[in-house]
């Protein structure tokens, strides 16, 4: 056997590569799937699971998919705009705006009614959009320089009123 002959046993069961094609063997799914019908899913806010699912196929078929550009830009937008949603929901309920949909002779109209701020809604926005102003816990540098004349029981007096600050007194 040659060094440049292919191993027998390796290419068995193999069929040869087709013009035009990165490799043999059975077609993608994946160029049957619908582009505009997986925008639509993940539009309605659906994980990559509830997608597979949809589509028909596995979670790790999904995560191949993914490489493809073309599909992951699809997927992509359409989470995108299952996210716009809730940032307008989420607005909306913060400045206590509600939406309401009426039917009328002509139709369905919108009308937009003026409600009670969610106070709920309006630290969770400040939290996640302004954490600088905004958040739990407080960072405190441990470096403290003091630029006043200060006598030692007026020194003692501060630090004590401090240490309750810290301590919650």
């Amino acid at each position: 056997m040659s060094a440049t002959a292919p191993n027998k046993k390796c290419m068995a069961g193999k069929a040869p590569a087709v013009a035009g094609k990165k490799h043999a063997g059975r077609p993608s799914e994946r160029e049957k799937v619908d582009l505009s019908q997986v925008e639509a899913v993940a539009s309605l806010g659906y994980t990559d699971v509830e997608i597979a699912g949809t589509l028909g196929v596995a979670r790790s078929t999904l995560s191949r998919w993914k490489k493809d550009g073309q599909f992951q830009d699809t997927l992509k937008r359409g989470k995108l705009k299952a996210d716009v949603k809730v940032i307008q929901a989420l607005y909306n309920k913060a400045i206590g705006r509600r939406v309401v949909v009426k039917q009328t002779v002509k139709g369905p109209v919108e009308q937009v009614v003026q409600v009670d701020p969610d106070t709920t809604a309006i630290i969770f926005w400040l939290k996640n959009r302004r954490p600088d102003m905004y958040r739990d816990s407080q960072r405190i540098d441990g470096n403290v320089s003091i630029t006043s004349k200060m006598s030692m029981a007026d020194l003692r007096k501060s630090i004590k009123g401090m240490q309750d600050a810290i301590a919650g007194n």
